[in-house]
């Protein structure tokens, strides 16, 4: 009742007066109401959907990355490590201010070969050195240096206190792997250091050949410097995530972190203790929700219309029938019993046609027994008065004839 309450409110306050139109809007709202509450579900589905499949292509995405740097890190490792197991050229380096020519010839016959077949053979190698304080020259060959750069004696002084591989980093953003020699008799004294540099291009082509969205990345290291970036369309929100992550607000991030402005994910730690932070602009989620939302506008409107449409049809149809019902009450009313306007359906309205055309035809037929018993009295009526007038007649004639009888026997008499 409260329902059907406030549907008659509804169309008061729409000021419908025609049935039509009332069928039209309940139809448009019958329409309207469900449309609304589906794509309002639709959109909150397939926002979520949306989220979901973002954070599923970021994580993959950022860990494409991570593994293929990681691979990278463990290859170049690997390789000055190589160097750093060369037990006759550490002996060689070792005794190098007594003997110098074994040393030379040490480089010459098996050091500068690697060298070279590590620089030929793997392109993320840029350039192969060593240094030692135990040579007198300034340099050995076209690899072997002393020690002279203020940045290489830094490192030098590094890998005194460390005698695994350091990745390292000039003042250029030259990225470099450096790990000390120790000498081959008690492998407790250092005796030099290798530099391995990377051509920073190539080593980190991982970083640009997988994209998704307008994605942003940077790479950290321990001493929290940026190694390499990937920079946002928006220069100025990347520098804005660069410096939230550099304040190590991620620092212990695991899984995903949702901002207003961008979406961000901990790929993980490196070997060599970088850190790889993967990031998006949330506009870009936002386009994508925005082209659902018109997606599910344009199916809505496309569905509101033809069911508008299709309710239209229906109201006409409906009201045509009424309509219909309407004329065949107002031909009764003139008194037409005729009626000439048939409904095939067999739904309410077409027994409601039934009714009234057997309601025709039974006035019809009262109508007529009515005339018909009218004009059989006006039949007897009329014969009435002609019996009358003749037994009028007949009773004068037969009281003159009585008359004259008296008359004649008394005149006998």
């Amino acid at each position: 009742m409260s329902r059907g309450k406030s549907m008659d409110g509804l169309l008061k306050l729409l000021k419908l007066r025609s049935i039509k139109h009332k069928l039209k809007a309940i139809f448009a709202m019958l329409v309207v109401l469900p449309i609304i509450i589906i794509g309002i579900y639709a959109y909150v589905v397939s926002k979520s959907n949306v989220t979901e499949l973002t954070k599923a292509s970021m994580q993959g995405s950022a860990e494409v990355i991570f593994n293929g740097i990681e691979t990278g890190v463990k290859r170049e490792t690997d390789v000055i490590k190589f160097f750093s197991y060369e037990e006759a050229f550490r002996g060689a380096l070792d005794h190098a201010d007594a003997d110098p020519y074994t040393l030379s010839a040490e480089m010459t016959e098996t050091i500068e070969p690697l060298i070279w077949y590590y620089i030929g053979s793997d392109n993320d190698i840029e350039e192969i050195h060593i240094y030692s304080e135990k040579i007198k020259e300034d340099r050995i060959g076209e690899f072997l240096s002393y020690p002279e750069d203020e940045e290489v004696k830094k490192w030098y002084e590094m890998c005194k206190s460390e005698n695994g591989s350091i990745w390292v980093m000039n003042g250029k953003g030259d990225v470099y792997i450096i790990k000390s020699l120790l000498d081959a008799a008690t492998t407790s004294k250092m005796i030099g250091m290798i530099t391995l540099k990377v051509d920073k291009k190539r080593f980190f082509s991982a970083t640009t050949s997988t994209r998704y969205m307008d994605n942003g990345l940077a790479i950290v290291d321990s001493s929290n410097k940026i190694v390499t970036k990937k920079e946002l369309r928006s220069s100025e929100l990347d520098r804005k995530v660069i410096e939230d992550i550099l304040e190590g607000k991620y620092a212990e991030l695991d899984g995903f972190k949702s901002t207003d402005d961008y979406l961000i994910i901990k790929a993980g730690e490196m070997n060599n203790g970088w850190k790889l932070y993967y990031y998006i602009d949330s506009r870009e989620m936002l386009a994508d929700e925005i082209t659902i939302l018109l997606g599910d506008l344009i199916i809505a409107i496309t569905i509101l219309v033809l069911g508008f449409v299709i309710a239209s049809q229906m109201a006409n149809r409906l009201c045509s029938r009424i309509e219909g019902l309407n004329i065949i009450a107002e031909d009764i009313k003139r008194g037409d019993f005729e009626v000439a306007i048939v409904d095939e359906e067999k739904d309410e309205i077409g027994q409601l046609y039934d009714a009234m055309i057997s309601m025709a035809a039974q006035l019809k037929a009262m109508v007529d027994e009515i005339k018909r018993r009218n004009e059989r009295e006006l039949f007897l009526k009329e014969n009435d008065i002609h019996y009358r007038d003749w037994l009028f007649d007949f009773v004068v004639e037969k009281k003159q004839r009585y008359s004259r009888d008296c008359k004649c026997q008394e005149f006998w008499c």
